[in-house]
């Protein structure tokens, strides 16, 4: 996280945690890149406040009490690009975070599952009966909001992106521990890219504040279930990718029937521009298909989609594919060829600004390939409204697409260098050269 320039916070809740907390917070200083620890003094009766500052962390005092009163005021407190919240007990590791972040350069959301018991350490409070609990009510909330899988909605040893956090912090409302819940709840309802990875879980230092017993941890979970489903009317599910963009068997599928056999044409097209030994950077790259056709060139190719799909996909098959938006990034990495296929209309009405992007981004060129024949653009309303909805990556329906002369009139005062109908008439091919268009900006 160094090297990307970005802020850690850690902030962590405390009631009476005198024992622990001193040594949680030299924990996570150690790592090395913590720029900031703040601990929320839950109106603790002990020196949890005096050792926690002792040991380096910034106090605050909250003195409505509650679990979810003080981890509500610790995640107010943080201003870093990246913000970590953990416990103050001891249960969970520094050193697990190095993992939580590597895993949130490619989420908004990422938090760390203790249901893997072979992480967790002698002693730990994870009974089976709560392993399978929060597995059931993870699996609940991804079904109920369409996000990616959790089995674990208990754990608050979580890395959030301070964007996606501004945009579900506000609307926090449990004070008690069924803060947890609706703590995931409310970032899978916000649209947030969330992930989950295993990690270890200790026994904790001291009693626990919030179960003491299993009935005590069978009223807790209990709760969190009826909690789900009353938080529906609160957080309505969020806008997810249809499903042409969930399902890669109906991605291929429904692509090769639109393509008539002809959809290589455009990877085709695009490697015969890209010199051999030069580096590719392919925006909106679905599932990398393009590389396949790179290979014998020995390019150094990279992708970028904002789909998680597509990406892990892509990783899957060995690329080096990260997830992002084009549109949201204030510059996109520079390569010596930019691409872009079939994605251009995403971006309609500030298509000009994209490619304005990828040209910037480009030391050589810029290739794009975008159809100008369109199932969406069909005077068949039914079949025009299913592809609307059928091609959106999560962003919302794109109703607008482009034809031939749109194009031309997009790229009228660009460096164009070649530009060609192809996939059979479906698709209008062409190349910007940036190289000069840059030198003719500067």
């Amino acid at each position: 996280m160094i090297q990307t320039g970005e802020r850690v916070s850690v902030v962590m809740p405390a009631f009476n945690e005198q024992a622990s907390v001193g040594e949680v917070v030299k924990d996570f200083l150690s790592l090395g890149f913590v720029d900031e620890i703040i601990v929320v003094d839950n109106d603790s009766t002990d020196g949890t406040s005096k050792e926690a500052e002792r040991a380096g962390a910034k106090i605050v005092f909250e003195k409505t009490r509650g679990y979810g009163s003080a981890c509500i005021r610790a995640l107010k407190e943080a201003d870093a690009e990246i913000v970590v919240l953990v416990e103050s007990d001891g249960t969970f590791a520094a050193s697990d975070l190095i993992g939580m972040l590597e895993a949130l350069k490619e989420a908004d959301f990422v938090s760390g599952s203790r249901t893997s018991r072979c992480f967790n350490k002698a002693g730990a409070d994870m009974s089976w009966y709560k392993v399978a609990g929060n597995r059931v009510l993870g699996k609940l909330v991804s079904l109920i909001y369409g996000c990616a899988p959790l089995i674990d909605i208990g754990s608050t040893y979580i890395a959030v992106r301070k964007e996606t956090l501004d945009q579900f912090a506000h609307k926090l409302r449990a004070l008690d521990a069924s803060f947890s819940a609706e703590m995931y709840i409310a970032a899978a309802s916000s649209g947030a890219a969330m992930a989950q990875i295993p990690i270890g879980y200790r026994a904790r230092i001291g009693s626990s504040k919030l179960s003491s017993g299993h009935l005590s941890s069978i009223s807790i979970g209990i709760k969190h279930f009826k909690h789900v489903f009353a938080m529906r009317k609160r957080y309505p599910a969020a806008k997810r990718p249809s499903l042409y963009y969930r399902n890669y068997f109906i991605y291929k599928t429904i692509s090769e029937i639109l393509y008539k056999g002809r959809q290589k044409d455009k990877y085709m097209a695009a490697a015969e521009v890209v010199e051999e030994g030069a580096t590719a950077l392919d925006v909106c790259c679905g599932d990398a298909a393009l590389i396949e056709y790179l290979k014998n060139k020995h390019v150094d190719y990279s992708g970028m989609d904002i789909n998680r799909m597509f990406v892990e996909t892509a990783k899957s098959r060995g690329v080096n594919a990260m997830r992002a938006d084009a549109d949201k990034v204030a510059a996109l990495p520079e390569a010596d060829y930019v691409i872009m296929l079939s994605s251009l209309y995403q971006f309609i009405p500030r298509h000009e600004e994209i490619l304005d992007k990828l040209t910037a981004s480009a030391r050589k060129k810029v290739v794009v390939s975008e159809p100008i024949k369109n199932v969406a653009s069909s005077k068949n309303r039914a079949a025009a409204w299913l592809a609307e909805r059928l091609s959106d990556p999560g962003t919302g329906i794109k109703p607008h697409r482009f034809d031939q002369q749109a194009l031309l009139d997009a790229i009228r005062n660009r460096a164009v260098v070649k530009s060609e109908v192809i996939c059979g008439g479906r698709e209008f091919f062409f190349v910007i050269d940036a190289e000069a268009e840059n030198k003719n900006v500067s």
